[in-house]
């Protein structure tokens, strides 16, 4: 009957009531918007001031890239034991064997609930995950930021980069860069060299049964002239995009996954070039 008791008292204070249905219908899922897309730059740190002329840019472009970083909302099972532990945590029903009965009935009920309401099948969780892996293989990250950087260079009134040769970049990434050889790219007709490399890329989100996941990627780059080896331009991009839950990123074949893949490459190619070409208007010697 204590157990009751104690069980109707909590009941009648309102502002438990709410606390408890926010942590329930809110806090296992996470309220959010899907907010906007932009890039933000790490201030450039180059041997000189004010570089000069660029001159002819050779692309240098890396054939391995970090494998996407998922993350997966909770199955049901896994969602319920999430909510239940997070509620006990909260009610804070452990002082005498009636409040720990209580608790025990609280946190095991909003689990139950939590669980119903959060949790994805783990059959869904890998329908998504296939679908984003699917549109990863036909729109590599690096196809889209060098599509854009042409079309950039070219606004800019600048001659496109040349792509450096796999069988050249190959052997050029590898070595160190005191050691590099640079006489077959010089042959190549280029004066500087810009490479690309990503850090990172995937989603971020916080430890929720079912949260809304962030697109985000770190991409460095970096321009050296061939005449001294001077690092003209270092700077790291990176890309803040949208968030969606999982299943809504996966859904119609991942079609939101790849409209943030898209938005990846235009707007990091598209920061990249005004990163090595700070005047819109600057010509090629």
């Amino acid at each position: 009957m204590r157990g009751i008791s104690t069980f109707h008292r909590l009941v009648r204070q309102r502002r438990f009531v709410i606390h408890l249905s926010v942590l329930i219908l809110a806090g296992v899922t996470g309220c959010y918007a899907p907010g906007r897309s932009r890039v933000s730059t790490k201030p450039a740190a180059a041997s000189e001031v004010a570089p000069p002329p660029l001159g002819r840019i050779g692309l240098l472009v890396p054939d391995a890239v970090p494998l996407f970083t998922f993350r997966y909302p909770k199955t049901p099972a896994n969602a319920m034991f999430h909510t239940a532990g997070k509620t006990w945590e909260f009610i804070d029903l452990d002082d005498g064997a009636d409040e720990i009965a209580v608790g025990l009935f609280v946190s095991g009920m909003a689990g139950v609930i939590g669980g119903a309401i959060s949790g994805v099948p783990q059959a869904e969780i890998e329908r998504g995950e296939d679908a984003m892996l699917k549109a990863l293989r036909e729109r590599p990250i690096f196809e889209g930021i060098v599509s854009q950087m042409k079309v950039s260079f070219a606004e800019a009134g600048y001659p496109p980069p040349i792509v450096i040769p796999p069988n050249l970049a190959k052997d050029f990434s590898s070595a160190d860069p005191s050691g590099r050889d640079y006489g077959p790219i010089k042959a190549l007709g280029v004066d500087s060299v810009m490479e690309l490399s990503v850090e990172s890329y995937g989603f971020r989100a916080r430890e929720r049964s079912n949260p809304p996941m962030k697109l985000g990627a770190k991409v460095a780059v970096q321009v050296t002239r061939l005449s001294d080896t001077n690092t003209l331009v270092r700077t790291l991009i990176r890309y803040h995009g949208h968030q969606h839950r999982f299943m809504r990123w996966a859904a119609d074949d991942a079609q939101q996954f790849r409209s943030d893949l898209k938005r990846i490459g235009k707007m990091v190619g598209q920061n990249a070039v005004e990163c090595v070409l700070p005047d819109p208007h600057s010509q090629p010697e």
